[in-house]
C-alpha cells in the first residue's frame, strides 16, 4: 500500500512539472524595464560571492542589487559591498514578522525597480538568466515565479 501510494505521489508531480513552462531560450538583450535584486542575508559570507559573480555578468545588468542584512554576526555585508551591492540593514523585527520575509518587505521597500527579483544567497544564475527572465515576463505581466534548480 505504502509503495502504491509513493508510486502516485511521483506520478503526480512528475504530471504537474511536465506542463511547468521554462522561461524563453531567447534572452531580452537589452530592456527599459529596470530589475532590482534583492538579496535577504543572514551570515552568508561563504554563499554571496558566488551569487555577486553571476550576477555581475548578466546582460542586461540589474538596475541595483540589494543585500539586506538579517543581524549578520560574519562578513556578509563588508562582502556585499566589495562586490558593489547596495546594503540596508532593517529595524528591529516586528511583532508578528519572521526574519526572512521582514528582510524581503524592507528590500521591495528600498528597490527602485519596477522588477523585483528576489534571490537567496546560495543561488547562482547562469548567463542571460536576468535576460531569459525579462522575456517571460514581457508587459503586461505584473508577477513571475521562477523555480531554480
Amino acid at each position: 500500500m505504502m509503495i502504491a501510494l509513493l508510486l502516485l505521489l511521483c506520478a503526480t508531480g512528475v504530471f504537474l512539472l511536465w506542463r511547468t513552462p521554462g522561461c524563453p531560450a531567447s534572452p531580452v538583450e537589452h530592456s527599459t524595464q529596470r530589475i532590482s535584486v534583492i538579496i535577504p542575508a543572514r551570515n552568508e559570507a561563504r554563499n554571496l560571492p558566488a551569487l555577486l559573480q553571476s550576477l555581475a555578468g548578466q546582460q542586461p545588468a540589474a538596475h541595483e542589487i540589494i543585500v539586506v542584512d538579517d543581524a549578520s554576526t560574519d562578513d556578509t555585508v563588508a562582502i556585499a559591498r566589495r562586490h558593489g551591492a547596495r546594503v540596508i540593514q532593517p529595524p528591529a523585527l516586528a511583532a508578528g514578522w519572521r526574519g526572512k520575509t521582514w528582510a524581503c518587505h524592507h528590500g521591495a521597500a528600498a528597490a527602485e525597480g519596477e522588477c523585483l527579483l528576489f534571490l537567496d544567497a546560495d543561488t547562482r544564475l547562469r548567463p542571460h538568466a536576468l535576460g531569459r527572465m525579462l522575456a517571460a515576463c514581457r508587459p503586461p505581466c505584473r508577477v513571475l515565479s521562477l523555480g531554480p534548480f
